[in-house]
């Protein structure tokens, strides 16, 4: 099982399983992470007609075009988990917004993400899988480090996803919703190392699930 040495505060090592590392990073300091990186909101008719939601904002740009800024405020240390997380809620966001019109407002209410795309006269969400593509594309992250990682995150993505909606009561069967990210036309995206490795993991976890 691959582990991730830590400092505690007593300034001695902690070992925790990688699944542990990402849990406690995801809920402990992605939030502080996230609220650095360079937020844009939609203009008020947007917000109002299109959106209907005052407190939504941007990120990212047209295929992360602002990868590198956005990571650039991140420790370097971070840049992983960070994608990765990153790359979860995006998920789950556009994927409740999409086919589950009737979850996502209280999905909204409790999360308040940024969304990864940009905004002018109108709305433009972005493939999620360029977050995954990007920072491999721009030599942002450490490709072998993701590949390595990848069952672990996809491990730690569906027991999250699982949680969250049972804690939250949403009538959706977590097969069901993986099935619905693996048909949906974004998952034909397919560049480089990191994108691929992910897909071959989550079909795996999910061949895994259905046995």
């Amino acid at each position: 099982m691959p582990l991730i040495r830590q400092a505690s505060t007593s300034g001695t090592a902690l070992v925790l399983p990688l699944i542990e590392y990402m849990k406690k990073y995801f809920h402990e300091t992605f939030p502080q992470d996230l609220s650095r990186i360079r937020l844009k909101r939609a203009n008020r008719i947007v917000e109002r007609e299109i959106l209907k939601d005052e407190r939504s904002a941007f990120f990212g740009g047209q295929a992360w075009a602002n990868v590198s800024a956005d990571l650039s405020v991140i420790p370097q240390a971070r840049h992983l988990n960070f994608v990765l997380s990153l790359f979860m809620i995006t998920l789950t966001d556009q994927c409740l917004y999409t086919y589950r019109q009737d979850l996502y407002p209280e999905w909204r209410r409790q999360t308040a993400f940024p969304k990864f795309g940009w905004t002018g006269f109108g709305v433009h969400n972005e493939n999620p899988f360029y977050l995954l593509w990007a920072p491999e594309r721009e030599d942002l992250i450490n490709r072998n480090d993701a590949v390595e990682q990848m069952p672990q995150f996809v491990d730690f993505l569906i027991d999250e996803t699982t949680r969250y909606f049972e804690v939250c009561g949403f009538d959706l069967d977590i097969s069901d919703y993986l099935n619905v990210i693996r048909n949906d036309a974004a998952y034909a995206f397919n560049e480089g190392i990191v994108v691929p490795c992910f897909k071959q993991a989550f079909a795996l976890a999910i061949a895994t699930m259905n046995r």
